[in-house]
């Protein structure tokens, strides 16, 4: 039986709370696109943890609709999706 480790285990190895680790963790379920807009700090991992809770065709059409993130509605330069948890699916 193969070694798995619990989020609690994970958490004690990189040295962050079982909470954070989750939420580390909930950005694999982003998109790629997302993962990279992370990655390149465009998109701040507060709000890539929530969008990672969308499915992906709802996560593809936000990107379509903010212009891959890079930009906000009115075309200032954003360090991030301006993203609402008001926001209805």
């Amino acid at each position: 039986m193969a070694d798995t480790k619990s989020n609690d285990d994970i958490a004690r190895a990189i040295g962050k709370s079982k909470r954070t680790t989750e939420r580390i963790m909930k950005l694999n379920d982003l998109i790629l696109e997302q993962q990279t807009l992370v990655s390149e700090g465009e998109l701040g991992s507060t709000a890539g943890e929530q969008l990672a809770h969308l499915t992906e065709d709802n996560q593809r059409a936000l990107l379509k609709c903010t212009g891959n993130g890079n930009r906000t509605h009115n075309g200032s330069k954003s360090k991030g999706i301006p993203f609402s948890p008001k926001w209805r699916w």
